[in-house]
């Protein structure tokens, strides 16, 4: 039995007097503070969930319904890209798996309920009737509350308890944040990550994850599929913080200042405890999590907590105008329900500006935007199978972007060729924030574009791009080069498709990288973002052609040395025929040759072209001769390419 199932018995079996000691050293017994009485409890609460993440039995669980070699596989692409592509830092396989699964449980999982479907007649929402009683079963489960709703179709009484078993959740795969974080952590330890609960005590509640790359603690909010947006609830809400407190397996700690541009004003704010007070509760919480555990690995601990205070007292948070712009309000719940509690991000505007200093985006500003290009990590496109149908079309790339909306509407979307997939960049709405980027490996040959084409997305008119600039990257310049520019599109309707072409004044450089910059969209005053459902790149006809004839020049030039390998070879069979048999012959196939039979199959090859080949059957047949010739041990891999299958075609360029 390790450190952890030792510790949950025990508290387990002390919950009573726990929470008792709690309300005692808050004071209540004398009409002391109810705010420590509230931290108190939620710091007891809190540590017993992290440690059922670390059960063994809930853990086998969470592992039996989560897809980890198709997980693991994705981050292992994410990562050769990366290092492919020359990123610094490049994405370190823990981190990228933390992303995947973020991505995972946000699309594919679990469910955000508003009001509970009708389970009788199926009507997809209810109205509320109020609160119930939970049940037993219900009870062991940890569902402290039942929400009542009625059916309005069908009459049916519908219950929504709200379970705290994470273990259940994961037969549920339902709820709001409190249950998409409790879920989302069990599912993060049992894939081996370090993983803690953050709660906001103005009712949210979301994850961090300890990144050993990184040496530090990365917000991921399941709800939003948010991965190291820290302030996206004050600047992109509007939340108006007081404490968060993140408790995990091996401690507690007040980690507000990560989440807050405006910590003075903040500071204003909590009055539910004393400072000195909320320490003390902090340290001792952790004492009692790292009770169990060996002086070597509490050591260790304290260094990392010590690191965390430096990190946190540093502001590393601290954002741009830009990329505070770039923070959406909350996207999960009704509009209803997100205005009654002030987090559709109206009310980020206005912390923005005050977290900038400023009222609105100043010249200076929108230039500083302009020239932040960090944006996404480069991801594959994925868009290989459009180009049998589009010959002309750029594929077999990677992309990136301004920023995005993961896991549905990022970059790659735009290069899927769908009209009903997006890319959506918050980010946008600020003048020249926004951009796309297409990316070819190097093994692929520079392109001159020809052509263009933009597809506008499914909703908002507001956020299409009316101002585009299309550039290509010189490695002669060094720099950006202008493509092509639209100053004054207009989309006469949803998913309506609009080509262009680069005119040949342009002079356009063969380039592998291709980045589509978004100077405005249609109304800024209203948009809140910027989207675009596609954007297709096309070669010029003419580099197609002359492609094409190179290709088939090669093909004939490996065809006429095909026939002279086979005549030559013919000859000497003569002249060995001539001599007598040979002893290796005798033997039925020489090492290192050909069998008579496979000879056979070689010529008929290069004496039969395949269709539409023309002479390459004769250099099919030569290939495969070298084949069976070729020593049947070593390897043609050049060393360093074995550990990164993408190396070789993103290496350069």
């Amino acid at each position: 039995m390790d450190a952890d199932e030792v510790l949950a018995r025990q508290l387990q079996a002390e919950e009573d007097a726990a929470l008792a000691a709690a309300l005692g050293r808050a004071g209540l017994g004398g009409g002391g503070n109810h705010g420590q009485a509230r931290i108190a409890s939620l710091l007891h609460d809190s540590a017993k969930k992290a440690l059922k993440y670390g059960d063994e039995l809930a853990q086998a669980m969470a592992l039996s319904v989560m897809p980890m070699d198709r997980l693991a596989g994705a981050a292992e692409e994410a990562c050769a890209v990366s290092a492919a592509m020359g990123e610094q830092p490049p994405l370190a396989l823990e981190d990228a798996l933390a992303q995947e699964l973020l991505a995972w449980f946000k699309s594919d999982f679990f469910c955000w309920v508003n009001a509970p479907p009708c389970p009788t007649c199926g009507v997809a929402s209810t109205a509320g009737a109020g609160m119930g009683v939970p049940s037993a079963e219900e009870a062991e489960h940890g569902a402290g509350r039942v929400e009542l709703y009625r059916c309005g179709a069908c009459g049916s009484a519908v219950r929504f308890p709200r379970y705290n078993d994470p273990v259940k959740l994961l037969e549920t795969r339902r709820g709001r944040c409190g249950e998409w974080a409790n879920a989302f952590t069990l599912c993060c330890r049992a894939a081996g990550l370090d993983a803690r609960l953050a709660i906001d005590l103005e009712d949210h509640v979301w994850t961090e994850v300890w990144s050993e790359a990184q040496q530090r603690w990365v917000h991921m909010d399941p709800c939003e599929a948010a991965y190291d947006k820290p302030l996206l609830y004050e600047a992109g809400w509007g939340k108006r913080l007081t404490y968060v407190l993140a408790v995990g397996r091996h401690g507690a700690a007040d980690v507000t200042r990560r989440y807050t541009q405006q910590w003075g004003e903040v500071q204003k704010r909590r009055t539910l405890a004393s400072e000195p007070w909320l320490e003390s509760a902090l340290q001792e919480a952790t004492a009692r999590l790292r009770a169990q555990l060996p002086a070597d690995e509490r050591q260790r601990l304290e260094r990392r907590d010590a690191l965390e205070q430096q990190l946190l007292l540093s502001g590393r948070t601290q954002l741009s105008p830009a990329e505070l712009a770039a923070l959406p309000g909350r996207t999960t719940g009704d509009a209803a329900w997100l205005a009654a509690r002030g987090e559709d991000g109206r009310a980020g505007a206005a912390a923005q500006a005050a977290a900038s200093g400023c009222a609105a985006a100043s010249a200076d500003e929108a230039a500083a935007a302009a020239a932040d290009i960090s944006g996404t990590r480069y991801r594959l496109a994925k868009d290989d199978g459009l180009a049998a149908a589009q010959p002309l079309r750029l594929c077999g790339g990677a992309v990136r972007a301004s920023g995005e909306i993961a896991p549905g509407e990022t970059a790659r979307h735009a290069f899927d060729g769908s009209p009903h997939t997006k890319w959506l960049d918050f980010g946008g709405r600020k003048p020249d924030a926004a951009w796309l980027e297409y990316r070819l490996p190097a093994e692929a040959p520079p392109a001159v574009l020809g052509s263009y084409a933009l597809t506008s997305a499914n909703d908002e008119p507001a956020r299409d791009p009316r101002h585009v600039v299309l550039e290509a990257w010189s490695e002669e310049a060094g720099d950006w080069v202008i493509l092509a520019e639209q100053t004054a599109l207009h989309f006469p309707a949803r998913h309506h498709r609009q080509e262009f072409a680069i005119p040949a004044s342009a002079a356009p450089p063969p380039s592998r990288r291709f980045r589509l910059r978004v100077v405005g969209v249609a109304d800024p005053a209203t948009a809140n973002s910027v989207q675009l459902a596609c954007l297709d790149l096309y070669r010029r006809p003419q580099q197609e052609r002359q492609g094409q004839h190179e290709r088939r020049e090669q093909d004939s030039q490996l065809g006429q040395q095909g026939q002279q390998g086979q005549q030559q070879q013919q000859q000497q069979q003569e002249q060995e025929g001539a001599a007598g048999p040979t002893a290796e012959q005798q033997e039925g196939q020489p090492p290192g040759g050909l069998g008579h039979e496979q000879q056979g199959a070689a010529q008929q090859a290069a004496a039969e072209p395949s269709p539409g080949n023309g002479a390459g059957g004769a250099a099919q047949a030569q290939h495969q001769q070298q084949q069976l010739q070729a020593p049947a041990s070593g390897s043609d891999k050049q060393d360093g390419a074995a550990g990164n299958p993408w190396a070789e075609l993103f290496s350069a360029g």
